[in-house]
């Protein structure tokens, strides 16, 4: 009964819980002793596996969002642009930095 039990899905929630716990706890430790970087990366993957699986709709809202985030290419954060090419004129204004 037991291993029925773990297999089912309130076994699953509160393995969850549990390993979510546990690395939280180890997180808030590290970053008591000076690792500012580390985060709860099992508790994230955890509950959003557990969130795909109960609601799989949502599943191509997060690859579609995942996508969106690796895709993102914004016009404000390169460096400003220094030659021009003018495809309507023909011309184009390209602008060399010396080398020191």
């Amino acid at each position: 009964m037991d291993a029925f039990w773990a297999m089912s899905l309130p076994g699953l929630v509160v393995a969850l819980v549990v390993i979510g716990a546990c690395d939280v706890a180890v997180t808030r430790h590290r970053r008591h002793h000076g690792d500012l970087r580390a985060r709860a990366r099992a508790a994230e993957v955890g509950v959003d596996g557990l969130g795909l699986a109960l609601a799989p709709g949502r599943r191509h809202t997060t690859e579609h969002d995942e996508f969106v985030r690796l895709d993102r290419d914004d016009e404000g954060d390169g460096a400003p642009p220094r030659s021009v090419v003018d495809l309507d004129a023909g011309t184009a204004r390209l602008v060399i930095t010396p080398r020191h």
